[in-house]
């Protein structure tokens, strides 16, 4: 018997086209990727203000969020980036995952991002980029912008994208601030 949760599910699958990414992966010889974190260091430009660790769900192994700002600007707040990564187990959890969240959006359709980010990636409406939600491989990102200003997230979200199918992924360098 489905719940009205399992249908409500299945709606946004059909929404969002599921069937035709589903359990597809650009990088799927690559392996999931694992220890999924952004450490201290730098990356491109941007500063590390603040990491936390987010609540876990059934499908992820690892879910953090921080704070960036390009290194020039990180007093002011005009340019401010929230990035949400979740490592899941498998390329199956991260699609999942992705709906989960698409679930949860205002949003009755998010437009596709037509870019070269992530495996599937689901930007904002509007004429700016303001956030950017994509899947690569077993990596759910969410790259939104949250300072005073809005800015498009479409080079923070490719720098992350970048990061994530990098070998410097594991040993991350996004500079601190601290």
């Amino acid at each position: 018997m489905s719940t009205a949760n399992d249908m409500y599910r299945n709606e946004v699958k059909e929404r969002y086209s599921f069937s035709s990414w589903a359990e597809k992966s650009k990088e799927a010889q690559a392996g999931p990727y694992k220890e999924c974190s952004i450490s201290e260091e730098g990356i491109h430009g941007l500063a590390l203000l603040d990491k936390h660790h987010l609540p876990r769900n059934f499908r992820e192994r690892r879910s953090q969020s921080y704070r960036l700002s390009p290194k020039d600007k990180t007093k002011d707040f005009e340019e401010l980036f929230l990035v949400d990564l979740q490592e899941c187990g498998s390329i199956e959890d991260a699609h999942e995952n992705l709906i989960d969240t698409l679930m949860g959006c205002m949003s009755t359709r998010l437009p596709d991002l037509e870019d070269d980010i992530g495996d599937i990636a689901f930007g904002s409406h509007g004429d700016i980029q303001t956030s950017i939600l994509f899947v690569r491989n077993n990596v759910v990102a969410s790259v939104r912008s949250i300072g005073k200003k809005d800015v498009s997230v479409v080079e923070t979200a490719r720098v992350i994208d970048t990061f994530i199918r990098g070998e410097e992924f594991r040993q991350a360098t996004i500079a601190s601030t601290y």
